[in-house]
């Protein structure tokens, strides 16, 4: 369904992509849609059915596209796509359980700051400058795991570990929450080839950190980041952030002999994509594995203060939806399991 960040269509080539995915999923037109639409808010009692309603149009394209598949695999695909996208029934309450069915959709990028931001303040305000390296090693490791999973899953689909195949593998869209204030990531091509770079001129994270006043652990965090998700898909691409927002009126991306062009396919794998759910119990884990690691039982106490902050703010029932993550093995694919 989606092109990710980099989409280089043409007007009439979305038009036509868009055409052809809705005659793939609504038959019957726009009148089809509505029917859909309304039947489940019928069956399920309620108006607001946009997450069962992405779910069934996500079922049926697969359906449509895999004419072999029956409805039972189907099923089970899309279960392992939820499991892997922070949308399991089992950790969000039901898969029609109204709004605590929808719990993954309050968490968002301000959330996963919010995490980030506390564990910056607890270890910088325990541990110094100590603390600060901690910090950016655990965000390293986050970072490196999740190309690690992109990796695996392009290795197993037999294609080439290039740029392109990085962004077809990313996990991650905008949040529900970002495109309805519109914070949604806003992202300009400057240049394809033989270099490829992209200016981030709306960034949500950039907006949290600032509106949260964590300032300085945003710098950070948005200097490492996305070479490290670099690193781990492969190491070779020359990824470089050359600026963030925090410093500058945009963030500045930079890929040296890309080997992009015009025509790469950029379309995102939006199986893969996941939750902030998933996105926000990786990051808790992800730095606070490197924080116990490095200070061992205070280091401990310390990820607990951290939920405590995340409970505090948001409510027993998100910071249960991050305990239920504690088993999870961020080094793989979700969906191997």
């Amino acid at each position: 369904m989606g092109r990710g960040w980099f989409d280089f269509r043409s007007g009439p080539q979305k038009d036509r992509d868009y055409r052809e995915f809705t005659e793939r999923v609504f038959s019957g037109g726009l009148a089809h849609k509505k029917r859909v639409r309304g039947r489940l808010e019928e069956v399920l009692h309620q108006k607001d059915v946009t997450y069962e309603f992405v779910y069934y149009v996500a079922l049926k394209d697969l359906l449509v596209r895999k004419p072999k598949m029956t409805f039972q695999e189907g099923l089970d695909q899309d279960e392992a796509e939820r499991r892997c996208g922070g949308r399991n029934p089992e950790r969000a309450g039901g898969r029609y359980g109204g709004k605590a069915g929808r719990r993954s959709m309050n968490f968002s990028e301000r959330t996963q700051v919010f995490i980030v931001a506390a564990y910056y303040r607890h270890l910088t305000e325990q541990f110094g400058e100590r603390g600060k390296a901690a910090f950016l090693h655990g965000v390293k490791h986050y970072g490196m795991q999740r190309g690690s999973r992109m990796a695996q899953r392009a290795i197993r689909a037999g294609e080439t570990l290039d740029y392109g195949t990085f962004c077809r593998y990313g996990e991650w869209v905008s949040s529900e929450e970002a495109v309805k204030s519109g914070t949604a990531n806003v992202m300009e091509i400057v240049s394809v080839s033989p270099d490829f770079e992209s200016h981030v001129t709306v960034c949500p994270w950039y907006l949290a950190f600032q509106q949260l006043g964590a300032k300085e652990a945003g710098a950070l965090y948005c200097s490492c980041l996305d070479e490290a998700i670099n690193q781990g898909f492969n190491g070779d691409i020359q990824f470089h952030t050359v600026q963030t927002k925090h410093h500058e009126d945009c963030c500045i991306f930079r890929v040296y002999n890309s080997g992009m062009t015009a025509e790469t396919d950029t379309r995102k794998h939006m199986e893969f994509v996941k939750g902030f759910d998933y996105h926000c119990a990786h990051t808790f884990y992800a730095i606070g594995e490197m924080v116990r690691g490095i200070f061992e039982d205070e280091g401990e106490k310390l990820c607990g203060q951290v939920l405590g902050d995340f409970e505090n703010e948001y409510g027993k029932e998100m910071a249960d939806v991050i305990r239920s993550y504690e088993k999870e093995n961020f080094n793989i694919c979700p969906e191997r399991k």
